[in-house]
């Protein structure tokens, strides 16, 4: 940002990719429910925009990291309680802005939590048996980020183990949980109570109430190049013009507040620069 010298991160969507994939829906569902947040703890939008050949989105800067990273790269693998007990905290708030919005994120993981400069799928029982679901599935995540935070590996196997997608779900399905000495007690009472089976007696899912809404993953979308045979033309533009709505509110009055739309646009640098900043995508 030249005017105020903050840095910002760029998501670029080929168009030609998100036309071949048929993702238009995905791409503007994602847009739009990230315009509405506005929270400390979820990566924010600050502006969407298109180029001729992409459409762009300026997301919050997370120059920290992923959360993977710090848990299985720095010293032995896990993390000591306090920055596990400060972590679930946060992501706690996360989910509960997303749930009172009535989002579903479903696919909490310790790849998908970005950390600022201060700082394997998981399925859930009921979604392996294909029942109905909603928002207990995020609390199921938070345990099973709790667990991997602490032991310094995922739940329901063991570290360098790579276990089928079937025989993953007959463990989730059937086995009990195991938990090494360097879980406390009161680490034990909190795994256990998110990763029970029963999503009717899960923590955090009795309070779950509202209307669930349910997202495919928009990670779906990667970033490709420019893909051969696909032809862009008159009948895109309606959805470019719903995508390409400038600043978002919410995000852009808390650095420009006195902003026409015109200024707001002078501030941005150019989209190269954007993207050699690199790319953070809409998690948590």
């Amino acid at each position: 940002m030249r005017a105020t010298g903050m840095m910002y991160a760029c998501k670029k969507l080929e168009k030609t990719h998100v036309k071949k994939r048929r993702g238009e829906a995905m791409a503007l569902n994602e847009k739009e429910i990230l315009e509405g947040l506005d929270s400390r703890f979820v990566v924010n939008l600050a502006y969407a925009y298109e180029t001729k050949h992409a459409l762009c989105m300026v997301l919050t800067m997370m120059s920290g990291g992923d959360l993977k990273f710090h848990i299985h790269n720095i010293g032995e693998p896990g993390l000591d309680k306090d920055r596990v007990r400060f972590y679930a905290a946060e992501v706690c708030c996360g989910l509960i802005h997303l749930h009172q919005k009535s989002i579903v994120y479903r696919d909490l993981k310790p790849e998908n939590i970005l950390l600022d400069d201060n700082g394997t799928h998981r399925h859930t029982p009921e979604v392996i048996a294909k029942k109905h679901y909603g928002m207990s599935v995020d609390w199921w995540g938070l345990g099973c980020l709790i667990y991997e935070m602490t032991a310094g590996q995922p739940p329901y196997r063991v570290r360098g183990e790579h276990p089928k997608a079937p025989e993953m779900e007959r463990r989730i399905q059937t086995e009990q949980l195991e938990y090494r000495d360097t879980f406390s007690q009161a680490a034990r009472d909190i795994c256990s109570a998110l990763l029970n089976k029963d999503p009717k007696q899960r923590l955090g899912a009795q309070r779950s109430g509202g209307k669930d809404v349910y997202c495919s993953d928009v990670q779906d979308i990667e970033e490709f190049s420019t893909v051969k045979g696909v032809i862009l033309d008159k009948t895109d533009n309606d959805f470019y013009t719903k995508f390409n709505t400038g600043r978002v509110p919410i995000t852009w009055q808390n650095e420009h507040p006195s902003d026409t739309p015109d200024e707001s646009k002078q501030h941005l640098i150019s989209t190269d620069s954007y993207m050699k900043n690199g790319m953070v995508s809409s998690t948590l």
